[in-house]
């Protein structure tokens, strides 16, 4: 006997047993952002499109750079959803801000989860109501089976 039974917890639930023996965990997730590098791709829009009112505003007609400036603004709006908006799954509630709104459910609220392809996530609540979730181009199914792991776990 030269190793223990002591399970060793690496990074990404990766669990190493003894020598060249490894299992993986299964791990749910319990909080779901956009992509890093959305909120500064708009952001850069935003500033592309001022640039380009900027350029336009003498040669062109009125309405062009006033039409550009109102498209970095809308970019801008974008950066800010983008960088503010999430899916968290707290010890009882699930929560998720997107456009501008907050949502919150605890787990007595939700009656079943599901989701099917181009439809995106959606929860059911005990009163008949359906909500969708947002994904933040993440795998449908997965989202859909943390909140199934999340809403089984006590």
């Amino acid at each position: 006997f030269t190793h223990a039974a002591v399970p060793v917890i690496r990074p990404y639930g990766q669990v190493n047993f003894a020598p060249g023996v490894t299992r993986y965990c299964v791990v749910a997730r319990t909080r779901f952002n956009h992509p890093h590098w959305a909120a500064p791709l708009a952001a850069v829009a935003g500033v592309a499109s001022l640039c380009v009112a900027y350029f336009f505003r003498s040669e062109e007609p009125v309405w062009m750079p006033l039409f550009y400036l109102g498209f970095g603004f809308l970019w801008f709006l974008a950066a800010i959803e983008v960088r503010t908006s999430y899916l968290r799954l707290d010890a009882e509630t699930l929560e998720f801000r997107e456009n501008f709104k907050l949502m919150a459910f605890s787990k007595a609220d939700i009656e079943k989860v599901t989701w099917e392809a181009g439809c995106g996530v959606s929860i059911c609540l005990v009163s008949g109501e359906w909500v969708k979730v947002p994904t933040f181009l993440e795998n449908n199914q997965g989202i859909t089976n943390s909140i199934r792991a999340w809403l089984k776990k006590q």
